[in-house]
């Protein structure tokens, strides 16, 4: 961008315009652009946009303008890329929007103790977690990261760099972890349930189940953890836990609660759904594909075995997406934006062989 020029965005749907008739075209917009990248909010999915740029030094538009760019914009989730992958499979992924954590908006980690961070959710730099462990899961939350793994492993850090262990009281492995604002929350083997109000003092609560627990959530005022033979939990306060009729037996790998709807994935693509947390339904499977994640950013993003990964606007219609892998998707983080390029909202996901892809 040129000093003392201001430049001039203008937006229309269709192919072709004329930027001076924008301020009578439906569905135009025009702004002053003080800054690039510039965000623009308000487009339709699906619906071809054709944007031009001009400039001027004395406060209004010139008449002449850039080439034509045409473009659809699509919900991220639908179109995928896949980075270069890395050395370890990886098994859980985090995003934060924490300014203090520099170059670390993605946290990932997997086998043997594996650990890498990301500015962008593209080019990751590994890391040293002082464990050979698998790690399984990650959160971020009272300023510090979390990592649960294998064996009982917890970590802590406050910058995603520099690792230290705490002491979680049990070898049982840890699969999966939640935040309600103030306390974390561990799920594992044989039921496990711990809970930490700082990350570094875990205390253990009966669930009630000696199924292992692969997911857990905290949303709308309700824990839901979901496991091995369709075991489905809930709690009011992550210590007193009910079991709740999932309508499978199948096992449950994920659970993630969008705008209105509670929606639990798993083996063969099992699908349940929930509007409170706490009745649950069974519906038709998604696919033949065995899902481990499920997340809700600007839409529901169901993967699993084999590369798949499925859509849903409603949780309840889902629509195949090509990941472009074949490798098995363990695990996956809805974030606010690529930080380099501020694409907008956006997801990133991983798994087998070190395969990690990003939608923004």
């Amino acid at each position: 961008m040129q000093s003392g020029v201001e430049y001039w965005l203008w937006v229309a749907p269709g192919t072709s315009f004329n930027w001076k008739d924008c301020f009578t075209l439906t569905g135009c917009q025009s702004h002053r652009v003080a800054t690039s990248p510039f965000l623009v909010l308000g487009l339709t999915n699906g619906i071809t946009y054709t944007v031009v740029i001009n400039g001027s030094s004395h406060g209004s538009p010139a008449g002449e303008t850039s080439a034509p760019i045409s473009f659809v914009p699509a919900a991220a989730g639908t179109s995928w890329t896949p980075g270069t992958p890395l050395a370890s499979t990886l098994l859980g992924v985090r995003y934060t929007a924490a300014s203090t954590i520099a170059g670390s908006s993605f946290t990932a980690v997997g086998s043997g103790g594996s650990l890498y961070t990301s500015a962008t959710g593209t080019t990751w730099t590994a890391q040293t977690s002082g464990v050979a462990t698998n790690l399984n899961a990650v959160q971020f939350g009272d300023s510090k990261f979390v990592v649960a793994g294998d064996g009982g492993v917890i970590l802590a850090s406050t910058d995603s760099v520099k690792w230290a262990q705490s002491a979680s009281g049990t070898t049982n492995h840890l699969y999966a972890l939640a935040l309600n604002g103030t306390t974390f929350i561990a799920t594992g083997a044989n039921g496990t349930i711990l809970t930490s109000g700082d990350g570094l003092t875990w205390t253990s609560h009966n669930s009630g189940t000696t199924n292992a627990l692969y997911g857990v959530i905290f949303a709308n005022g309700i824990y839901v953890a979901v496991g091995a033979n369709g075991t489905l939990l809930t709690s009011s306060n992550g210590v007193d836990w009910q079991a709740r009729a999932s309508g499978t037996t199948l096992d449950l790998r994920s659970v993630v609660s969008g705008p209105s709807l509670f929606v639990a994935v798993g083996a063969a693509g099992t699908l349940v759904t929930s509007t409170d947390g706490v009745t649950w339904t069974a519906r038709a499977p998604i696919a033949a594909n065995s899902l481990y994640s499920v997340i809700y950013g600007s839409q529901y993003v169901a993967m699993g075995s084999g590369g798949g990964i499925f859509t849903s606007g409603d949780g309840l219609t889902w629509v195949p997406a090509t990941s472009g892998t074949t490798s098995d998707l363990y695990a996956s983080t809805f974030s606010l934006g690529n930080a380099t390029s501020l694409l907008g909202i956006g997801y990133v996901a991983v798994g087998a062989g070190g395969v990690n892809l990003t939608s923004f």
